[in-house]
């Protein structure tokens, strides 16, 4: 990752919370590669990438960005769907997002996006669960 990218990440773990799942740590970490990554490329530059671990299952990758359509966010875990900013030059073939679902659903876990994020009236959010 980039310096100027990395210096946009912002860590928020809640006190005394250790993420705990039986995943396997790769595959962890494709996932969160490609949640941290889609956040950063798609998400307002001048504003930090937020990776949240509210609890012992949860991770949440929160980024600044004008609301996307509900008709847009529905099909982001699809292959080879791109948001709406995509046109802007963004790079990607729109397979981030279906290959960390997909993983996740593999092992009993859950991705949920949300846009607007909890809570605001702007912004996109990646939930994941990890399973139990």
């Amino acid at each position: 990752m980039e310096p100027a990218k990395a210096r946009r990440l912002s860590l928020n773990i809640a006190d005394g919370i250790t993420l705990r799942a039986r995943m396997d740590i790769d595959a962890f970490s494709i996932v969160m590669r490609n949640l941290i990554e889609n956040a950063l490329a798609y998400g307002d530059p001048d504003t930090p990438v937020e990776v949240a671990v509210p609890d012992y299952r949860s991770v949440r990758v929160l980024n600044a960005c004008p609301a996307v359509a509900p008709d847009i966010l529905a099909r982001l875990t699809q292959r080879f769907v791109r948001g709406a900013r995509a046109k802007e030059g963004t790079d990607g073939s729109g397979l981030g997002l279906a290959i960390a679902e997909t993983t996740l659903r593999q092992i009993g876990g859950q991705l949920l996006l949300l846009s607007p994020i909890s809570g605001g009236q702007s912004g996109f959010e990646a939930r994941i669960t990890l399973p139990a």
